[in-house]
């Protein structure tokens, strides 16, 4: 009877301890008014800005602009002007005195440097002033197309080879007063000027300084059309200063320059 009694008291205990752990309620969670929070500290509101990598690449630049050249204007029909090249001015001339040898004129030398090379004859190369130059040269291309072959014979010339062709006729014609009628005295010669020229015929070398060359088709051609070119015949028949014929010596007046150089000679001084 005890032994019951004692084993009823432990079950009592047993059953007091279960429902404490078994038995006891869950505690609920309750909602949190807004008031019971504790205030927000007045914290400024700070924006974080992602930082971009500047690229040094110039592809990020902007494009420069293009600069365009625009076209040249088409001219319909272009003309081709072509201008000579003007000639070189000429130095002023010396003074001449006013004297004559046997009927001749006195002539200075030209300057070296007006000179221009205008043909051959033979080995030796002849040169007239570039204004005398430049005339002869179109009136023997037009002659050219004519058919007429006309040549330099003799050009400019310098004292001393004056000398030697005076000394020369001397020697043939006795005296210097005989030789003066077929050659001039140095110093007295057109030739050196460089306005002056002796021609012949390219087609009839046998009448080079020969009076046979006034029946070459080249003289003809000459009298009727050097003077369009500014040349005129030096000495002609019954010429003022008494020297005998030569239709193959011809000097350049187609300039004002050029008639002053000559002007005694043509009776004009």
């Amino acid at each position: 009877m005890l032994g019951i009694t004692i084993l009823t008291a432990a079950l009592v205990v047993l059953l007091g301890w279960g429902w404490q752990f078994l038995g006891k309620p869950v505690a609920k969670t309750e909602a949190v008014s807004p008031q019971a929070l504790p205030p927000r500290a007045n914290t400024p509101l700070v924006t974080v800005t992602p930082q971009v990598p500047v690229s040094t690449s110039t592809s990020l630049l902007p494009p420069r602009p293009k600069i365009i050249t625009p076209p040249a204007p088409v001219t319909q029909n272009p003309v081709t002007i072509t201008k000579e090249p003007a000639l070189p001015e000429l130095p002023s001339l010396p003074p001449i005195p006013p004297s004559t040898s046997f009927g001749h004129f006195p002539y200075a030398e030209a300057d070296p440097n007006s000179l221009i090379r205008v043909g051959m004859y033979y080995d030796r190369g002849e040169s007239l002033v570039n204004e005398a130059a430049a005339a002869f040269q179109k009136m023997q291309a037009q002659a050219q197309t004519q058919g007429i072959k006309i040549r330099i014979i003799s050009g400019f010339r310098a004292f001393a080879a004056q000398k030697i062709l005076f000394d020369k006729q001397i020697r043939s014609k006795g005296n210097e007063s005989n030789a003066a009628r077929f050659s001039a005295p140095p110093g007295y010669s057109e030739h050196h000027t460089g306005y002056a020229l002796d021609i012949g015929d390219g087609k009839q070398l046998a009448t080079d300084l020969k009076y046979q060359f006034e029946k070459t088709a080249s003289y003809r051609w000459l009298a009727s059309n050097a003077g369009y070119y500014g040349f005129e015949l030096s000495f002609p028949r019954n010429n003022l200063q008494g020297v005998t014929f030569e239709p193959w010596h011809w000097r350049y007046v187609g300039s004002e320059r050029a008639k002053s150089i000559s002007a005694a000679a043509r009776g004009e001084g």
